[in-house]
């Protein structure tokens, strides 16, 4: 048995420093161990919700050995069930690239040593959903290096499903916590679409993609010729980690380009970008505006850092329920499922201690 599996079957001291929402979690868990949700169908099956959440705990700073046992115990359901596994009509979807970098993520944290805890066949199905020329795009095209959402493998004349800058942040991240070099094929192919998506020659500022489509322009499109996606928060805050992640460093002009474009926008919960352009939409995305800004505190400059933490941690508090558990009223994105809304406001509560 992996060292990670059989490490996690020990007991684990019962002190931690999150009573109520280690409760929380421990009462709305299936009886396979996953974490679903009733409130959306696309996420019935559980896997992305509980990879998720399991990602989110293991990454907090002050984790004891009850945290650090409800990720194990949710991670070994995912890998009893085979996750990410292909869905089984009428099974929906349920985001497998997002389950696979979570749950690589989640598992290179917990056992940094242990090569045999399931991550060969993670980093395999990564590279197997990687728009490439492996599968038809070839590195002119502007979607090369992104991932789906990963309903099945991208393959031409087929084409992809939704592809975007959040889904390729998660795993690009999940590669650095599994040291997959930056000179990997996979990373640099995926650093490539990320740059691409970077106003380099305007404000600096991330879109979603670097298509002229409706996915990438949240913001709205410029008025340049041929237009492009306006920059906005979630996706530049998206854009600074991503290009972390892939091996820039902090004075890269990219990296100091997309940093600038936070300093002089980035103030509260209001999305940047999103509340001015689309202000009925920009409510629904507050939750992953402030994890996605929150984990940008490490890679950024300490006097930065200091000025938006406080803010960003009042913001957070807003959506704290009194049992700890997160949940955003706004529904356009899912944020009105208290499984979603609590996986990233775990996620933002880890980046503001300190944690990845």
């Amino acid at each position: 048995m992996p060292l990670l599996l059989t490490a996690l079957l020990l007991p684990f001291p019962s002190c931690r420093p999150e009573p109520d929402v280690i409760d929380w979690l421990a009462s709305r868990k299936r009886h396979d161990g996953l974490w679903a949700t009733a409130t959306y169908g696309v996420l019935a099956r559980g896997e992305s919700t509980t990879a998720a959440l399991a990602l989110a705990l293991v990454l907090q700073p002050t984790a004891d050995g009850q945290t650090m046992a409800a990720a194990g115990r949710a991670l070994r359901a995912l890998i009893a069930r085979g996750a990410p596994s292909p869905p089984q009509p009428p099974e929906p979807v349920d985001y497998p690239v997002y389950t696979a970098a979570c749950m690589l993520h989640a598992l290179a944290v917990l056992a940094p040593d242990d090569q045999d805890d399931g991550r060969g066949a993670l980093l395999m199905f990564l590279r197997r959903h990687q728009l490439t020329s492996d599968h038809g795009w070839q590195p002119h095209e502007p979607e090369h290096g992104a991932f789906g959402l990963g309903d099945r493998a991208p393959r031409r004349p087929a084409g992809a499903d939704l592809i975007g800058l959040a889904s390729v942040t998660f795993v690009l991240e999940a590669l650095q916590a599994a040291a997959v070099p930056p000179t990997d094929p996979m990373v640099e192919a995926a650093r490539t679409f990320v740059e691409r998506c970077q106003d380099r020659t305007g404000d600096g500022g991330f879109a979603c993609t670097p298509t002229g489509d409706w996915r990438a322009g949240k913001a709205g499109m410029t008025d340049a010729v041929p237009p492009r996606p306006r920059s906005y928060g979630t996706t530049t805050a998206d854009g600074v980690r991503a290009l972390r992640a892939a091996g820039l460093p902090a004075e890269h002009p990219r990296v100091r380009a997309a940093v600038a474009w936070l300093v002089q926008r980035a103030h509260d919960a209001r999305v940047p970008g999103i509340a001015e352009a689309a202000p009925e939409l920009e409510p629904s995305l507050r939750l992953y505006w402030l994890q996605a800004w929150a984990r940008t505190l490490p890679l950024v400059d300490a006097t930065t850092a200091a000025r938006w933490r406080p803010g960003i941690a009042a913001a957070l508090a807003s959506f704290r329920q009194p049992d700890d558990s997160y949940l955003n009223a706004a529904n356009a994105m899912k944020e009105d499922d208290p499984l979603v809304a609590t996986a990233l406001g775990l996620l933002a509560e880890a980046a503001l201690a300190g944690g990845r």
